[in-house]
């Protein structure tokens, strides 16, 4: 079998990948980069940030296209 040396290995990995997990995503300032914030509730604000969305979403298409060349087919 693998010996004393595999199972070292083995226990530091099953030791390390949560704490390190928790430690990347347990952040709270991760999520505020990471997840999209929610929708407003007034009107008023809730236009403002489906303008924004929009435009993103158009610069980014517009980005791609411009990176890609053209298919002939």
């Amino acid at each position: 079998m693998g010996g004393p040396n595999l199972e070292i290995f083995k226990f530091a990995a099953y030791l390390f990948f949560p704490i390190a997990f928790m430690y990347h995503f347990g952040d709270p300032d991760w999520y505020d980069r990471h997840i999209e914030p929610k929708p407003a509730k007034d009107p008023q604000s809730l236009k403002v940030q489906l303008e924004e969305l929009k435009s993103k979403r158009i610069s980014s298409q517009q980005s791609e296209s411009q990176s890609q060349p053209q298919r002939l087919v």
